[in-house]
């Protein structure tokens, strides 16, 4: 996931081309910039970390972490309880 250069929404590639919607990416369905947007992952001792979304670079450094079992994201949630709650049903 990114964040289109011309609109500024999170993205998601569709067929790997283009930067905005119209060049072939296409917005987080759900996810507005003005969000509180939550990232979290699994560490190899089990624990459940959240973490405030910035940019996908702090998710992709995650994964490339060999401290990192999986790692989920980014999604919406009130706070670090709920983003909690999301992350245990997802990784």
């Amino acid at each position: 996931m990114a964040v289109c250069p011309k609109c500024g929404q999170h993205i998601k590639r569709r067929k790997g081309v283009g930067k905005c919607r119209r060049d072939g990416f296409l917005p987080m369905k759900g996810i507005d910039m003005s969000d509180l947007l939550w990232w979290g992952y699994r560490h190899t001792e089990g624990t459940l970390q959240a973490k405030r979304y910035f940019e996908p670079l702090d998710i992709q450094e995650a994964r490339e972490s060999p401290f990192v079992q999986s790692a989920y994201g980014p999604f919406k949630a009130e706070g670090r309880d709920e983003a909690l709650k999301i992350l245990e049903q997802h990784v």
